[in-house]
């Protein structure tokens, strides 16, 4: 007879098996099953595309949507900025500033806000400037998600924001890399008090970022900051 034993499902193959037949889905059929939570997640409008090449190969349930596209609706503004380091792109704060001081006004001068015309903008630009790619789009990336892990890299997710929202979330960050400096020296807080405002959750990385920009200890930029006009 039939065994009364209660059926015992593999979660996990079960999700490796419904991966697999989304990865194994046309472009027709992906878009129309992903439209759905696309709405859901509130990016119907990006570029179906772009949404479809970089979601296939990563989605294993559809459901998983919102979580890993929540950056392109919203963006978390108080970001870690620690996350513009990056051993292998070779940044840091320094070198993310810089990065982003140039990639701007580039940005808002281009004449046409497409997927071509910001590869060839951005390539162009690392190599025009002795860059490997990673060293320039890991600070516009990080700067347009503020997520170290997202799908798809600096090109597609200004394609997805589109330019006012792209150029908007490019200026904050840039802010946010000289905001530690003012707040040091605007205040008496402690090291780790003056990290948590500006969004830094190591306060050894702040000291060291401080120590990067202006060659000077957090404890010597306050002294100088401090002292009188002339001294």
């Amino acid at each position: 007879g039939m065994s009364r034993s209660p059926a015992i499902f593999d979660v996990a193959k079960l999700t490796w098996m419904n991966a697999e037949y989304i990865r194994r889905m046309s472009a027709e059929e992906f878009d129309a099953a992903a439209e759905p939570w696309y709405e859901k997640a509130g990016i119907a409008h990006m570029d179906k595309g772009v949404l479809r090449r970089i979601l296939q190969p990563r989605l294993e349930i559809f459901s998983q949507m919102a979580d890993i596209t929540d950056f392109l609706t919203k963006m978390d503004e108080e970001f870690d900025i620690a996350l513009f380091t990056n051993k292998k792109s070779k940044t840091n704060a320094e070198v993310s500033a810089h990065v982003l001081d140039m990639v701007i006004p580039a940005l808002e001068a281009l004449p046409a806000w497409e997927e071509e015309s910001l590869h060839s903008l951005l390539i162009g630009m690392a190599e025009a400037n002795g860059m490997k790619n990673g060293t320039l789009l890991w600070p516009v990336r990080i700067g347009m998600a503020g997520k170290a892990v997202t799908p798809g890299g600096a090109i597609e997710i200004a394609v997805l924001l589109g330019r006012e929202e792209s150029l908007r979330r490019l200026r904050l960050s840039r802010a946010r890399l000289n905001a530690a400096l003012m707040r040091l020296r605007q205040t008496d807080l402690p090291l780790y008090a003056v990290a948590a405002q500006v969004g830094i959750g190591d306060p050894d990385y702040l000291a060291r970022l401080v120590k990067k920009q202006t060659g000077k200890s957090p404890r010597r930029l306050r002294q100088e900051s401090d002292a009188p006009a002339g001294n």
